[in-house]
């Protein structure tokens, strides 16, 4: 290879030669099996090569392009590794397979809806991430090694994982129901006058009366943090999607019932009624699926992409309110004194601020208006 003064690369050995035929000063030539360039390279930085650094980028990016879309159903989000839920899969243009990923997606979409019930039910994260490993993950890699990709073969594991799922969702809910009623039971058994603590009266001795008791300064009002002022919403809130996750229970039994009925209903002549059971039970899934669908709606009116998400607020607001009305508990029995409403959020601060200014102003008016009373008299 032949190379000119200015490191450039030419195709003959004339366009490196002088008028006397020798190379000219500055060109060179590189025989075979020299090595002609070298590019040097730092050391790689590992961290750019981590999921670590991907999920930041990927969030960075969606957030990024989430500025600029204006409807929130069709804003992006990104997946969470080791999640309860299954990620649906993006179907590109033309895609041959695009049938079969629709069908995978939307088992997918029914698992999720599975776990979101499971959740409301008050089943652990830890136990259904069992149920997920075992019913879909573990029998999905072997099926592979074993059989290699099959169609449908996806959609049978999630299924038999849902079953498994909504199993537990029924023992879950079972047992809150009859513990509901044996609350109950208690509750009625127990009379009014048992309910009520009856506080004796101390009388003071004339020596405590005569003796001064020193008074600690008073303590201060405990303040109620963000998350525990939003409990009250979040509770009903909490309350929607248990009311919509038991009318679900409650549709699934009817679709059980009538799944039974039809397998006992047996002979040549009794078509129509099968039809029309069908009918019913087809009917009854479509209600259910319609349901299950409107469960992570009703807390991305809040403001949640989940109904996981949410539940964890959740959980840290109700401590955190139980926590305050501990404190103010015991700062009523210390003080005497019933607390102040604390306003929060900016608005209410904001309004807060005004009236103590506003009322700051009418004592300060009326001051002046008395001393130009007493004054002209």
């Amino acid at each position: 290879m032949f190379y000119d003064e200015n490191g450039k690369h030419v195709r003959t050995k004339k366009e490196i030669l002088g008028e006397d035929g020798e190379i000219r000063e500055g060109c060179h030539i590189v025989k075979k099996g020299e090595i002609y360039e070298k590019k040097l390279f730092t050391v790689k930085d590992e961290r750019f090569k981590s999921n670590s650094f991907l999920d930041e980028v990927k969030r960075s990016y969606t957030d990024l392009i989430n500025l600029y879309v204006k409807d929130e159903n069709q804003k992006l989000q990104v997946f969470q590794r080791g999640s309860v839920y299954l990620a649906t899969k993006k179907i590109g243009k033309r895609n041959p397979k695009a049938p079969e990923i629709e069908a995978d997606n939307r088992k997918r979409q029914e698992w999720n809806r599975a776990v979101d019930m499971a959740l409301i039910s008050g089943i652990p994260e830890p136990q259904i991430m069992e149920v997920k490993q075992k019913r879909i993950s573990e029998p999905i890699k072997s099926a592979i090694s074993r059989k290699g990709r099959k169609a449908n073969l996806f959609a049978k594991v999630v299924t038999m994982a849902i079953e498994a799922l909504e199993l537990m969702i029924e023992t879950v809910l079972v047992k809150k129901y009859k513990e509901s009623l044996e609350q109950k039971e208690q509750l009625q058994k127990t009379d009014a006058s048992d309910m009520e603590t009856v506080i004796p009266e101390t009388e003071r001795t004339e020596a405590e009366i005569k003796e001064p008791v020193e008074r600690l300064p008073e303590p201060k009002q405990p303040e109620m943090t963000r998350m525990a002022s939003k409990y009250p919403r979040f509770y009903k809130i909490y309350n929607e999607l248990e009311q919509q996750n038991n009318a679900i229970y409650k549709k699934e039994k009817q679709r059980s019932a009538k799944k039974k009925e039809l397998s006992e209903i047996k002979g040549w002549f009794k078509g129509r009624k099968k039809k029309e059971l069908q009918e019913e039970i087809d009917d009854l899934t479509s209600q259910i699926r319609n349901m299950k669908d409107y469960l992570p709606k009703i807390v991305q009116k809040v403001g949640y992409r989940s109904v996981q998400e949410f539940l964890k607020d959740f959980k840290t607001a109700k401590f955190e309110y139980s926590q305050y009305q501990k404190a103010i508990a015991q700062w009523k029995q210390e003080t005497g004194k019933e607390p102040e409403l604390q306003p929060h959020g900016v608005r209410a601060k904001l309004v807060a601020n005004r009236k103590k200014i506003e009322q700051e102003q009418k004592n300060t008016q009326r001051t002046r208006s008395q001393s130009k009373d007493r004054g002209a008299r």
